[in-house]
């Protein structure tokens, strides 16, 4: 996010992910970021076929795209 802000100072950056519903996921972070993943079950495949190390799980705040869009970009014509 440091970086976003430093080179993209005038872009809304947030640092969230997106969901059907809001609330909080368990976010599966491996060594190999193309493995990164919110689903449990995908991220036990990619541990049980040693894919990547897991380095940890984090909770992270989702919330839904409606409510991203509703609060920062109401009354667009449209998003870059």
């Amino acid at each position: 996010m440091k970086r976003f802000k430093q080179y993209r100072p005038r872009d809304i950056n947030l640092n969230i992910g997106i969901s059907s519903q809001s609330g909080t996921l368990d976010y599966y972070d491996f060594d190999e970021h193309a493995y990164n993943t919110t689903d449990k079950d995908r991220a036990q495949f990619c541990i049980d076929n040693e894919y990547s190390k897991l380095k940890g799980v984090i909770s992270i705040k989702v919330v839904t795209m409606k409510r991203v869009l509703d609060k920062h970009a109401k009354g667009a014509r449209s998003i870059l």
